[in-house]
Order: C-alpha cells, then structure tokens, then sequence
C-alpha cells in the first residue's frame, strides 16, 4: 500500500508516502457496493465540494482517474501492491525526478529492496538528495513523522508493516503541519 501526501503550506512540495504489503487477499468474494456502505463495514469519504490542489503524477493516464487529477495535496494516498518491486515506484517517479532536480530532499525508510542507483538515474531522480533511512518496526513510522514534521523534505517513502489508522493519521497531520 502507498500512501502520498503533499503539503500546500510550504513552499517546497511535501510528500509523505507509505507502503505496507498486504499477504493476504482483499476481498474473496464479490459483494455489492451499496450493502457494505448501508452495514457500514466500508467508509464513504466526503465529496470534493471545492478544487483540491494536486500535484500531477507525470502519467496523464493516471492523472484521469485520480480525483482532482493528480496526487493530492495535503492528504496521504494509498497504493496497494501485491508485492513489491513490480514497479510501483514507476508511478513516483517523474514527482520524485522533478523534486530532486529542483534541489529537494527525497526520504527513504526502510525500503524492502536496495535502491538500484542506475534506475534512479534513468528516471531522473539526482541521487544527490537521495537519503535512505533503515529503521525496523514502529520506528519508520516514527522516523517518517520526523522527516514530514520538520518541513526539510520534499518527499518521505515509508515501507512498514505497522501501521494502524492511529498511525496513519498521526503522519497525516505531520504532512499538513510540517514547515
């Protein structure tokens, strides 16, 4: 799962971004919609009443289908992977290239494979504001709302086992206060 997040009330573009692997499948069986919102297993976010700002994926295929047409600013998204290194990040990186080369710190935190620098390269992402940051358990979490709090980073990956809601809007808030 990947979580993206932009602040709008910092100059630099903010991005928190989480990823968490799910084992197990997410639905067995195919139910309607409508019973799981009217038994409430499912939740129903609020409409977009006004033009959220967004920051666009550099895949306009993407961007069509995204609300508001592209990563949305000062909110966290999710993307779910099956596993990892399929090539998720490939949907990051035209943001990621276009806030190295402005100069922007990019975070890593415990990325479930070693960075390979040449794809990095070839997407455009300057290594230069490349940190990875290893840390296990609750502590990427942490380390993650560190990086969103402190306003120095442009962008912070994190891949966790240990999310929970809590956690989530803990580093919601961070996106959206961090200076």
């Amino acid at each position: 799962s990947l979580i993206v997040s932009r602040l709008t009330n910092s100059r630099p573009a903010k991005y928190c971004i989480y990823i968490q692997l799910y084992g197990i499948p997410l639905m067995t069986a195919v139910v309607a919609l409508d019973s799981l919102l009217d038994t409430r297993r499912v939740w129903r976010g609020q409409a977009i009443t006004s033009r959220t700002a967004v920051q666009p994926t550099g895949h306009a295929t993407l961007d069509e289908f995204l609300p508001g047409g592209g990563w949305p600013e000062s909110a966290i998204s999710e993307l779910l992977v099956a596993a990892t290194g399929i090539g998720e990040l490939s949907l990051l990186w035209p943001t990621l290239a276009r806030l190295t080369t402005a100069g922007e710190r990019v975070v890593l935190i415990t990325p479930p494979h070693r960075p390979y620098p040449q794809a990095w390269l070839a997407a455009g992402v300057d290594l230069r504001w490349l940190t990875i940051v290893q840390a296990k358990g609750r502590d990427a979490l942490w380390a993650a709302e560190q990086c969103l709090r402190s306003g120095s980073c442009a962008a912070v990956l994190c891949w966790s086992q240990q999310a929970d809601d809590r956690a989530l809007r803990r580093l919601q808030v961070a996106a959206e206060t961090g200076q």
